[in-house]
């Protein structure tokens, strides 16, 4: 499935209905109990969105997306209609049509549902898979909590309960409530992002998606910004490059200042510029109720110290206070969450512990690695240490009969061997070493990283030379006089209390964030 196919699953606007053209109307689809569920999701270092369930009897990958209209299966698992399709009207205008089918059967934990109606796709992988839209999903409330990797429903709630929540956070915690909009048509959620880089700012809205690993922004409406994407003068030519900003906002004062951004050259929209992926909201506990029009984000609270130590309850300040561990299983499933920013990327080693508490594989180290993060990533190693260690003759067998991991040290700096956010392997001795890292990598090298750098300090070094002498210029200015106008807006999204919000698709400058 192409990425264009993808985000028109997506984000397909419903304003002129989801049509079903054939001799019979589309049936209702059966209404599917899932409040007060919880479900593990899926295995996977970065965060991803889908938990395991059934689906015609196949064991399948389901994915929960508010921001799709209507229910989508492979069509490995799903047999397809002869003679209906489903009509959808794009985010782009252009509708698309695709073979009706039924989920005869849906088992989901511990529940089940017979005679959901679905869209057919094709994937590539041929994989049996399953997105429940909004037409499951409505009335939900969705919890996504990233440090124990599980999903929760429960029943959508006023928007004063939230608030009420959201002002009283648990010691040692906090959140922050971000207002949703709904599209008058297809209800996809939609809220204003900032993305600063250098002088330059852009403003825009973007689609709330579960689904989506990463955050992924118009290369148009970056262009019209005037933002570099990483890198244009390095050797480095890859067809794709990534959008490095100083800092993603998601309300005023709340930033992301190592966020990578997935520049989409086939995406153009009046509606919004693009889609804030897990990569983002995923920083912290995320509750999202669309009927409430609410994001409640919250995290631990960053933990005062000193460089290199944050403190911990009842003790002096200590390198293990600037990150938390989980561990689940026999044998252990590891993950880690970072308490703090870590502007240089780091390291964690783990010691591999036996039965009797001592420490087995001599020379043998596991760990987590990142680039630089801010506060609330969250990493987590899909398999055993043993099977990742299986390639490495040295430390397999002890990796094998480890009961626990315990922490060893943490580094600066991410691992030299492994590019991304990975866990990892290694043995001292002979320099062997194995990383399984998230797909696809959008981070960059050091060296990237350092010429962006300069080319970022020299911008603002020559905006600063053009004020000595002469009045200070407004951020506008400094922008850029030949910054072309913002385009029209999109059709205005109905407000929590039936107004229109004034939000428009993208605008430069510095406006207040709505």
């Amino acid at each position: 499935m192409t990425r264009r196919t993808l985000w028109a699953l997506l984000a397909a606007s419903a304003v002129s209905g989801c049509a079903v053209l054939g001799r019979a109307p589309l049936a209702q689809p059966a209404r599917l109990s899932l409040e007060g569920l919880t479900l593990p999701l899926v295995p996977s270092v970065a965060l991803r969105i889908a938990v395991q369930g059934t689906v015609n009897g196949r064991p399948a990958e389901v994915q929960l997306e508010p921001a799709s209209p209507f229910t989508v299966v492979g069509a490995a698992c799903a047999p397809e209609s002869s003679w209906r399709t489903v009509s959808v009207p794009s985010v782009t205008g252009k509708p698309l049509r695709f073979p009706l089918g039924e989920v005869a059967r849906l088992e989901l934990g511990d529940r089940m549902a017979t005679g959901l109606g679905a869209g057919i796709v094709t994937v590539e992988t041929g994989a049996c898979f399953l997105r429940l839209g909004n037409d499951v999903l409505a009335g939900l409330a969705i919890t996504v909590d990233p440090v124990r990797r599980e999903l929760s429903l429960s029943a959508t709630q006023p928007l004063s309960a939230w608030e009420a929540l959201a002002s009283t956070p648990p010691p040692g915690r906090e959140r922050h409530l971000v207002r949703i909009e709904r599209h008058p048509g297809g209800d996809w959620p939609l809220l204003p992002v900032r993305l600063r880089q250098g002088l330059r700012s852009l403003d825009g809205v973007f689609v709330l998606a579960l689904s989506q690993a990463t955050t992924s922004l118009s290369r148009e409406a970056s262009d019209r910004a005037g933002f570099t994407p990483a890198l244009p003068n390095t050797a480095d030519v890859r067809a794709e490059r990534p959008l490095l900003p100083d800092a993603l906002a998601l309300l005023p004062g709340l930033e992301l200042r190592h966020a990578l951004v997935r520049l989409d050259p086939a995406f153009r929209s009046s509606h919004a510029v693009g889609l804030l992926g897990a990569d983002a909201w995923g920083r912290f506990t995320a509750t999202v109720d669309v009927q409430a029009g609410v994001l409640l984000l919250e995290r631990a609270a960053a933990p005062e110290g000193t460089p290199g130590r944050c403190a911990v309850p009842g003790a002096e300040p200590a390198e293990q206070g600037c990150f938390a561990l989980e561990a689940s299983g026999t044998p252990p499933h590891v993950g880690l969450t970072l308490l703090r920013d870590e502007p240089a990327g780091a390291r964690v080693y783990l010691q591999a512990v036996g039965a009797g508490g001592q420490p087995v594989g001599e020379g043998c180290r596991a760990g987590f690695t990142f680039p630089p993060a801010d506060r609330g990533t969250s990493l987590r190693f899909p398999g055993t240490w043993a099977d990742l260690a299986r390639s490495i003759p040295d430390c397999a067998p002890a990796f094998a009969a480890a009961q626990q991991f315990e922490y060893l040290r943490l580094l600066p700096g991410p691992a030299p061997a492994c590019a991304g956010t990975c866990a990892f392997v290694e043995h001292g001795p002979t320099g062997n070493d194995v990383c399984r890292c998230e797909a696809p990598p959008l981070q960059l090298t050091a060296q990237e990283r350092a010429t962006l750098e300069q080319a970022r300090r020299k911008e603002v070094g020559g905006a600063q030379d053009e004020l000595v002498g002469g009045e200070p210029a407004d951020a506008d200015e400094l922008s850029g006089a030949d910054e072309p106008e913002p385009g029209p807006g999109p059709p205005p999204a109905a407000g929590a209390d039936g107004g229109t919000p004034t939000v428009p698709a993208a605008t430069t400058g510095r406006p207040a964030l709505p």
